[in-house]
């Protein structure tokens, strides 16, 4: 009788460590790499969102300078058209006075 009793507890402790070794070999390196794609993913978002933010700051910055170097352009367009306005008046005004 002893003797079943023992059979039956090695049998259940050999039992229990094969169950162990299962989920350990088995089931563990399933869960570690589930968990090593989620980061993954994850990891590939967040780089995304980055990236994006990143993207809309460089088109700030450039159409905040782009219009920085249009009124720059503007101005001395302007500059430039009222001296050539004032040349031509006094070229005008030269003339006017050598025909009178």
């Amino acid at each position: 009788m002893t003797i079943d009793i023992i059979i039956a507890l090695l049998i259940a402790v050999v039992a229990f460590f094969a169950l162990v070794a299962i989920w350990y070999f088995i089931v563990v390196p399933a869960k570690r790499k589930s968990l090593a794609e989620e980061a993954r993913v994850n990891a590939e978002m967040e780089a995304e969102v980055i990236k994006q933010k990143k993207l809309l700051e460089v088109k700030e910055k450039f159409l905040s300078k782009r219009t920085e170097l249009e009124k720059e352009v503007r101005l001395h367009n302007s500059k430039y058209s009222r001296a050539r306005i004032a040349s031509s008046s006094v070229k005008c005004s030269s003339t006017k006075s050598k025909t009178s």
